[in-house]
């Protein structure tokens, strides 16, 4: 029972985060769960999410499919800000390239060395 009441509240912050999120408010309440601190960079951060809903067809279900459908709606109207990991891409390129240049011209000493076939 305390085990199911901690999942409730977990699921009701998840929901709380997520309305804020959708209203673009300044605070987002992801310290007040395990849960939601675990799925901070998940919303709020520079990454695609995917929500999957488990729904069902019987009727004795439909008040608890109808809920995960409206939460779903919910998740589907988050929309992150991406963050360019790099400020410039032609710097970072240009690092790649001189690490390549040092790596061939490394593989070439060896070989004119004949130290090709070094044991692992």
């Amino acid at each position: 029972m305390i085990e199911a009441s901690h999942i409730n509240y977990s699921l009701l912050v998840l929901g709380k985060c997520i309305s804020s999120l959708v209203l673009n408010k300044s605070y987002i309440p992801y310290r007040e769960s395990e849960l939601t601190m675990l799925l901070k960079s998940c919303f709020g951060g520079n990454s695609k999410t995917s929500i999957i809903i488990n729904a069902s067809c019987d009727d004795s279900n439909g008040d608890e499919t109808l809920q995960a459908l409206k939460f779903g709606e919910n998740c589907s109207m988050i929309t992150n800000i991406t963050k360019i990991a790099s400020n410039n891409y032609d710097s970072a390129i240009s690092m790649i390239d001189e690490t390549i240049e040092k790596i061939k011209y490394g593989m070439i000493n060896l070989e004119n060395q004949n130290r090709t076939n070094l044991p692992s």
